[in-house]
């Protein structure tokens, strides 16, 4: 027997870096390096 999922699930969720400085403080201790990465989120959005 062959079954078919058919629900679809969206999650949305949205983040704001509150200091812009991510080399110090929370954005450090995110990235967890000296300096961080390239794609480092700084404004406010959403990932799908």
């Amino acid at each position: 027997m062959k079954f078919e999922i058919t629900k679809v699930y969206r999650f949305e969720a949205g983040h704001r870096v509150w200091n812009q400085d991510l080399s110090k403080g929370r954005g450090a201790e995110l990235s967890g390096r000296t300096c961080p990465p390239e794609n480092k989120c700084r404004h406010l959005h959403g990932h799908s």
